[in-house]
């Protein structure tokens, strides 16, 4: 696609010439995750998953910009009606500087979106957009408030342990005196036996996985993201098996839980607990500051994974999320028939 030239600044689609100069600007900017970094662009694209990053672009340096990927849960004549585009973390942009360039970039993602998804979601899970969100709403994006749970890793590891609901605690002893160990794990039997216990998780939940059956995606990320040290698998065990295991980002001074899935058949042996618990403290030896639980459900909505989260007594914040419909119609077709969908074939 061509490029748009504005008055001062210039929108781009960032491409590998850029990809330096990008890294340097998300990993300079105070709100700047690895979900906006050419890394995870090259992640998605790998995976058959579209993607692109824009930038607005000064003579010195990008001031702001935003990676949006396209995730399609159903395939053939469903696709359609559940594909969406989703922005991690973004937009990026100068604290304190001239936003004037923000919303011709909005506007501009909108046009690569428009007929290529039903609806875009922005969400701001780690840190406040607040003083962004009368640019996101005059661009079209409704609000929605959205919960997260971020633990501060700086506190002695005495003080976090008590922060623990009871019940938590009492899960993780359970665990270690039966024998469920966790270990850091980076083998592709290990990456596939993730991918497994996760699918077994969602289809549980009866929540259709959004990345490739086979685990590609998965797999690709460990290929791109291990060797900078990006990425961790931790593995819970019990007798040798597999029976749950997370995989965690980490950048800057922030490990994100990205993924976790669990064996239904031994969640009475309390796995889960202890493996966020270890995977926490695996955080926290090696000098991280924040744990990103990465999304805690709507306020006001009973939410399971939420309830589990907070037994760890991390901070609850509300930084929200944005989204635009592309189509009003089509969107209300589509949420009452996925609600279906889910109620009859997800069970």
């Amino acid at each position: 696609m061509g490029n748009a030239v504005l008055q001062r600044f210039e929108i781009l689609e960032v491409d590998a010439k850029q990809s330096i100069d990008w890294n340097r600007f998300v990993w300079t900017n105070p709100c700047g995750t690895i979900f906006q970094s050419y890394d995870m662009l090259k992640v998605y694209e790998a995976s058959g998953m579209p993607a692109f990053i824009l930038g607005l672009k000064r003579n010195e340096g990008f001031s702001s910009g935003l990676l949006a990927h396209f995730v399609c849960e159903r395939e053939g004549v469903l696709s359609s009606l559940s594909r969406r585009c989703i922005v991690f973390g973004g937009p990026l942009y100068v604290r304190n500087g001239d936003l004037g360039g923000l919303a011709q970039l909005l506007q501009e993602c909108k046009k690569r979106i428009r007929r290529r998804a039903l609806f875009a979601e922005v969400k701001n899970h780690s840190f406040d957009s607040s003083p962004i969100r009368d640019i996101m709403i005059s661009s079209g994006f409704e609000y929605n408030k959205h919960l997260n749970l971020l633990m501060d890793l700086t506190q002695p590891m005495q003080q976090i342990w008590c922060r623990l609901r009871d019940d938590r605690r009492k899960g993780i002893r359970k665990a270690e005196r039966i024998g469920i160990s966790v270990e850091k794990a980076t083998g592709r039997v290990d990456i596939a036996e993730c991918y497994r216990l996760l699918k077994e998780t969602l289809t549980n939940a009866r929540v259709p996985l959004a990345h490739h059956p086979s685990g590609s995606f998965l797999d690709n990320a460990f290929r791109l993201l291990d060797p900078a040290g990006l990425i961790h698998l931790f593995v819970a065990r019990f007798d040798g098996r597999a029976v749950a295991a997370s995989v965690v980002l980490s950048y800057k001074d922030r490990v994100y839980n990205w993924y976790q899935g669990s064996a239904l058949s031994y969640r009475r042996y309390r796995p889960n607990d202890v493996l966020v618990w270890q995977t926490m403290m695996w955080a926290k030896d090696h000098g991280y500051k924040v744990f990103d639980f990465l999304g805690a459900g709507t306020p006001g909505e009973e939410d399971g994974v939420r309830d589990f989260k907070s037994g760890y007594g991390a901070q609850l914040v509300e930084f929200g999320l944005y989204k635009l419909v592309n189509s009003p119609i089509r969107y209300m077709i589509a949420q009452k028939g996925f609600g279906l969908y889910r109620r009859f074939f997800l069970r």
